[in-house]
């Protein structure tokens, strides 16, 4: 859903910011959309721009919706740091999701299993808003391989989806573990009156010798000017792909094709140009689950590389949060 908000010039000037200013409210305030049952998304920024006869066009973009709520409320709030002032106002609307009924009221512990793994939900909360930061929603789990303590497997990402099955991707998602507890948070207070979708990505914490792959005699260009594949290896039901940038000195590996199954890693240096080289002096470049970019200091020629490439495993747990 998008929220289109309108400014009217001259009101739309470079000078105004979106979100509280600390100068002028404690805690700070932030665009949101919330319901009386303890759903706060923020909207820190908007994602659309555009501009109209009359003024400037934003739309402030919201992915995981509550639906068991009649009305829903956008707040806004702006400031001008330069002339010393903050507006704060909210608007209410119907909500365009209502969908009554179907509610679960969840008694943890909550445990679903998926091949050998079995996750059990032990707590699922909205947190009040503490000072300076914006609401969150804590969880903890303990995570089980075939009835024993799964140590070796850690947390690597969470979804939140909603009844409709839309998903919210929290940023700035933060978690604790110890042995095969986890515990944690994330930005964005969900309500307590229907159920939500968390799904928990989780992946090894260490490569398995199978799930490493070492290339070899892999050729660093001086000038290169095109893109090159250097090798394209199967490994772990997938294609590794080994690739020469247009830009000297440069490598990436990658995941063919993408797969959000799969987590890609650089893990080490064998040799560079046949003798040991130190691993700090190459560039990281940028990194996502199934990318690595990687870049080496002028005179290396030709190296050899280890990669670890693994499967995550996708758990999904619906639970109704508790209401603190």
């Amino acid at each position: 859903m998008i929220v289109w908000i309108e400014h009217v010039a001259p009101a739309a000037n470079s000078d105004i910011q979106y979100g509280g200013h600390p100068a002028y409210s404690d805690p700070p305030d932030w665009q949101g959309l919330f319901d009386d049952s303890g759903t706060d998304f923020e909207g820190y920024r908007p994602e659309c721009l555009g501009s109209t006869g009359r003024g400037l066009l934003q739309g402030f973009v919201f992915h995981a919706l509550p639906g068991a709520s009649r009305e829903l409320h956008f707040r806004f709030v702006c400031a001008d740091a330069i002339k010393g002032w903050q507006y704060r106002t909210v608007f209410a609307f119907p909500n365009p999701i209502l969908r009554l009924g179907g509610q679960n009221r969840s008694t943890y512990p909550v445990t679903v299993a998926k091949t050998n793994l079995s996750l059990v939900l032990t707590g699922f909360h909205p947190e009040p808003r503490r000072p300076g930061i914006p609401k969150r929603t804590e969880f903890s789990f303990d995570l089980f391989e075939n009835g024993k303590p799964a140590d070796d497997w850690e947390l690597h990402s969470i979804s939140v989806r909603d009844r409709n099955g839309a998903a919210y991707h929290p940023y700035a998602s933060g978690w604790g573990r110890s042995d095969n507890h986890t515990s944690g948070d994330f930005a964005g207070g969900l309500g307590t009156n229907a159920p939500w979708g968390l799904r928990f990505g989780l992946k090894r914490s260490m490569f398995l010798s199978n799930e490493l792959c070492t290339v070899r005699g892999l050729a660093i260009a001086a000038e290169n000017k095109t893109e090159t594949n250097l090798a394209r290896i199967p490994f772990q039901g997938t294609t590794l792909v080994i690739r020469s940038e247009a830009r000297s000195g440069y490598l990436t590996a990658m995941i063919e094709p993408p797969d959000e199954n799969y987590f890609l890693r650089f893990v080490d240096i064998l040799t560079a140009n046949g003798r040991p080289f130190d691993r700090g002096r190459t560039y990281d470049l940028g990194e996502t689950d199934v990318k690595y970019v990687m870049g080496f200091p002028p005179g290396i020629t030709n190296v050899d590389l280890t990669f670890g490439v693994t499967r995550k495993v996708f758990i999904e747990v619906v639970a109704q949060p508790t209401a603190r």
